[in-house]
């Protein structure tokens, strides 16, 4: 008896060190959903707003592959638009006390910068890949899109280029570009860019939706007014236009134009070769791009 006594308490033990298990586990699933439930509803929100963009002839990608991550991979880019202001790629964040100081970008107290590092990389090589086209530089932008905020335009001067700006504010700003591009270059573009950024395989989450929080699993959608609407419009309206050579270069000038010197360089080319194009091309990104986004 006393044999059988000693069995039974080591069962219960066990069992009861497999019931916690199994909690622990439930307790980390609920909250990975939580993360899931609430990037879900913050890049569907920052879509709504951005969805007056349409009427200007943009086209949205959403939830497209992270450029050259391995088959089967869950790394995405929230949201790719092409328009006649140039390439937009934009990744959604529903951080809160965010503030910007020094070039630096922080949540709370904490320095999340370099957090970001990757997503520069990815405009750097979008960059690269569409200056084979003859795309400008200047035309790709990365936005970091904060949910809830109406933060203006806000550059990360160590993250070469990339935009912080609130969802209320990041369409007006995408539409200020006015029109640099034209339709037929658009589609030269897209081709290109549909293929940098492919589609993200679909891995449905196996999430039992009772467990979620009920106030997670309301969906909310940003409603757009009548005078958020103006503000789109007008803003690509007060755009000053500029010309098309200056968005779209010969392929070689847009490589040219991306390339980093060690000191004072001479170009050279006869009368009409485009080497003042290149010139205003390259003063046009700015010392932040010179000495901060490019690379050997």
């Amino acid at each position: 008896m006393a044999e059988a006594g000693r069995s039974a308490g080591l069962e219960a033990r066990a069992q009861t060190a497999l019931a916690a298990e199994h909690e622990r586990r439930a307790r980390d699933a609920r909250q990975r959903a939580e993360r899931f439930m609430i990037a879900h509803r913050t890049e569907r929100q920052v879509a709504g707003r951005l969805a007056p963009l349409a009427a200007q002839g943009y086209t949205f990608l959403h939830d497209r592959g992270w450029p050259g991550s391995r088959r089967g991979s869950r790394a995405q880019i929230d949201h790719v638009l092409l328009g006649p202001g140039g390439l937009f790629i934009i990744d959604t964040k529903s951080w809160a006390e965010v503030t910007i100081a020094a070039g630096r970008i922080f949540r709370g107290q904490a320095d999340v910068t370099d957090e970001l590092g990757g997503l520069a990389d990815v405009g750097f090589s979008t960059e690269a890949v569409l200056a084979e086209l003859g795309l400008a530089p200047g035309e790709v932008h990365v936005l970091i899109v904060l949910a809830n905020s109406s933060m203006p335009p806000t550059p990360l001067a160590g993250l070469g280029g990339i935009i912080v700006v609130g969802e209320r504010m990041a369409a007006v700003h995408i539409a200020g570009f006015g029109r640099r591009l034209t339709e037929r270059q658009q589609a030269t573009v897209l081709a290109r860019v549909l293929d940098h950024f492919p589609l993200v395989e679909d891995a449905p989450l196996e999430v039992d939706a009772s467990i979620l929080s009920p106030v997670l699993a309301e969906e909310q959608t940003a409603l757009i007014g009548i005078e958020e609407l103006t503000q789109v419009f007008l803003a690509e309206m007060m755009a000053e236009p500029v010309e098309e050579w200056m968005s779209f270069l010969h392929p070689e000038q847009a490589k040219l134009v991306r390339r980093s010197f060690s000191g004072p360089s001479l170009v050279r080319g006869p009368a009409g070769s485009g080497k003042t194009v290149v010139g205003l091309a390259d003063f046009a990104l700015g010392d932040d791009f010179s000495e901060q986004h490019r690379r050997p």
